[in-house]
């Protein structure tokens, strides 16, 4: 299938990986992605989305995502939904105090 454009999944692993090059240091974040029929990866150097993601890896939490492919690889170009993940630090009935 054509992995680009929105496409929303589920984060099922991550793998991360470090260097430096003539820019300086780089983070390489690598997504196994689910989208209810077939899992594949996708990558991202961006840390901030990267970090986000990661929490979310084996939640099981649908997030919507905007993918382009360059060659053999699939890029995560942005977050359009982070599904639920905002609200799962409270489960709503919890009174603050």
């Amino acid at each position: 299938g054509d992995m680009t454009g929105s496409q929303t999944v589920s984060i099922v692993d991550v793998a991360q990986k470090s260097g430096e090059g003539r820019k300086g240091p780089w983070t390489n974040y690598r997504f196994k992605l689910n989208d209810g029929t077939v899992e594949y990866w996708a990558s991202t150097f961006d840390t901030e989305i990267g970090d986000r993601l990661s929490d979310l890896a084996g939640t099981g939490v649908s997030v919507t995502l905007e993918l382009g492919v360059d060659g053999s690889f699939t890029n995560i170009i942005d977050v359009l939904d982070w599904g639920a993940s905002g609200s799962a630090e409270s489960s709503g009935n919890e009174i603050p105090i």
